[in-house]
């Protein structure tokens, strides 16, 4: 079988969901071409033109912004053709936050991707790090991580063999979601109020170059922020200075990649210096134990079921 993935991702979380598939799916011994959505949509000099009658199953991957797909998928959907004949599609997004209310965020896209003919049978989630609001602490972040490595293979398992499965939605969740579309308009305005920090800034220019949108330029020497910012958090997440303030939600950058290294140490960061340490330990001493106890049981039982 020949496998196509078309995916969005900011701060690598979803690629790294999609390419735990692509080895599942290998191992069956399918091939899996990628394609990035960005380069299809905003940085057409790298756009490729993709025939899907050449494809037999097609995925689709994304973060989840404010319990919606991000903006930049819905620009995508519009730029497809309808196809010629109906092709299977699943469904992979990603987000910090094991809410059900997350589920929502494939209502309106499913929608407009089977109007263009991507029959979409299968959706999933996986719960990764944050990329902003706090950093995970490392022991957490690797949980995640190893939990979504086993859910993935059983996951892979049923898109394979053909079984539909969709998500379970909950009354008022497709409200919930449209009201929060407004995060789309909301990014592009907090996006005018980015800075870069000249004390801290190298002039890498990864930035720059990062852009999924092409929103970060340099002029006359200056990096300069425009109005389109998806507030994908790439910009930041990948400084190697920690030199960029991002407006109203500055307090809520998470600067570096994680390391999804085990430790024995829960209180270690794999960061020396986590950005506000204090929100930080309130969200993983509260709010992991409110919400992030219930995902992993739930994990453990179906890989359990899944193993008996």
């Amino acid at each position: 079988m020949k496998i196509l993935v078309y995916f969005f991702t900011g701060s690598g979380n979803t690629e790294r969901v999609l390419k735990k598939f692509e080895s599942e799916f290998q191992k069956c011994g399918h091939s899996v071409d990628f394609v990035k959505i960005e380069n299809q949509v905003y940085k057409v000099k790298n756009k490729i033109d993709v025939n899907h009658d050449e494809y037999d199953l097609i995925g689709i991957g994304y973060p989840i912004h404010a319990f919606n797909a991000p903006k930049i998928m819905y620009d995508w959907v519009k730029t497809l053709e309808p196809l010629k004949n109906q092709k299977r599609t699943f469904i992979i997004n990603t987000s910090a936050e094991p809410l059900i209310v997350n589920h929502a965020s494939a209502i309106k896209f499913s929608r407009k991707l089977r109007k263009k003919g991507f029959d979409v049978q299968n959706e999933y989630h996986y719960v990764m790090p944050y990329d902003m609001i706090y950093r995970h602490k490392q022991q957490m972040a690797y949980k995640m991580w190893d939990t979504a490595q086993k859910l993935i293979t059983i996951d892979a398992k049923t898109i394979l063999e053909g079984k539909s499965e969709l998500y379970k939605q909950v009354k008022g969740a497709a409200f919930y979601a449209w009201v929060l579309r407004i995060e789309h308009f909301g990014s592009q305005f907090n996006g005018i109020f980015y800075r870069v920090d000249k004390k801290k800034c190298i002039k890498c220019h990864k930035c720059v170059n990062n852009c999924p949108i092409e929103n970060i330029k340099l002029k006359n020497g200056e990096i300069k922020f425009g109005t389109k910012c998806t507030m994908c958090q790439r910009c930041t997440y990948f400084c190697p200075t920690d030199a960029i303030k991002t407006g109203m939600f500055n307090s809520w950058r998470v600067n570096t990649p994680y390391t999804f290294e085990y430790t024995e140490d829960p209180e270690a960061y794999d960061n020396t210096n986590p950005i506000n340490v204090k929100r930080a330990n309130f969200y993983n001493g509260f709010w992991c134990k409110s919400v992030y106890v219930r995902y992993f049981k739930e994990a453990e039982e179906k890989i359990a079921k899944y193993y008996k």
